[in-house]
């Protein structure tokens, strides 16, 4: 968070923690600034479900990443947390949007 306190990822995982730690109202100070349509925003609520989860949703939210064409979606999201996102439900979406089925 030091590093780059601007970055989506770094915010969702940061308001993760937060909420992981019984501090939900600073970390939902962070989750304001990344709304779903916002660029980048996605792919925080990604980061912050994952980190609290809820696997399901961060699939959703891999998808509304992808389709925003974030750069960093399938390197830094669907790639590496892929064993993660496999078993859901979204998981086939994920691979469409991200033209990798």
């Amino acid at each position: 968070m030091a590093g780059a306190p601007w970055a989506p990822y770094s915010l969702g995982l940061m308001a993760a923690t937060l909420a992981n730690t019984g501090q939900p109202e600073k970390g939902e100070a962070l989750l304001v600034s990344m709304r779903g349509d916002s660029y980048g925003g996605p792919i925080g609520l990604a980061v912050y479900s994952l980190a609290r989860g809820d696997n399901e949703a961060a699939a959703e939210w891999a998808v509304k990443t992808v389709e925003q064409r974030f750069p960093a979606a399938i390197p830094r999201l669907v790639r590496q947390f892929e064993p993660l996102l496999r078993p859901t439900a979204a998981w086939p979406r994920v691979l469409q949007a991200a033209r990798l089925a």
